[in-house]
């Protein structure tokens, strides 16, 4: 068993919370700061690992998506997201009922993407913002993470790397 799953089931057994010297403690003020170091480690990487099966599962629904702009932002009650700069894959077919004019500036299209990730903009911000109450701006290329798209079991940490990775070096292929 790891540290954390020996941590948790240690305090979910035998823990509380405690008022000690002023200062709030889960089960023991000593080991207090490493048990929440560990989660929080653990759940960020948790975190990454589920916004990048929900890039993944992105690409995957919409083959005629090359790249866009996520737009989200965050409050008490909710998350929103915008989407903006979509780029089409090169003469791939976008869904009837879609395009209205240009395809990539297709305001249907753009409503269609934002109600697709209406469902997942918190997870999404969770997993790319460093505070809870961030905006949050990120560019999805393809390219940055098309070869984790090619097997059939994609695992969500390695396209959330990619994409990192990507954005580090700069969004140009």
């Amino acid at each position: 068993m790891t540290l954390l799953m020996n941590l948790i089931k240690d305090w979910a057994a035998h823990g509380t919370y405690k008022l000690h010297r002023g200062q709030i403690a889960m089960h023991d003020s000593e080991i207090s700061p490493d048990i929440r170091k560990v989660v929080d480690e653990h759940q960020r990487r948790m975190d990454c690992a589920y916004g990048g099966v929900l890039l993944a599962l992105f690409m995957r629904e919409h083959p005629w998506v090359d790249q866009i702009k996520l737009y989200l932002t965050t409050s008490m009650t909710s998350a929103v997201v915008n989407v903006g700069d979509l780029v089409l894959v090169p003469g791939a077919d976008v869904p009837p009922g879609l395009v209205d004019g240009n395809a990539d500036s297709s305001t249907r299209a753009k409503a269609h993407l934002e109600n697709w990730w209406a469902d997942h903009a918190g997870d999404m911000h969770r997993a790319l913002a460093e505070d809870a109450f961030d905006d949050v701006t990120v560019i999805l290329p393809r390219w940055a993470f098309a070869a984790c798209l090619q097997d059939d079991e994609i695992d969500g940490l390695a396209v959330f790397n990619a994409l990192s990775a990507a954005a580090r070096r700069g969004v140009s292929q």
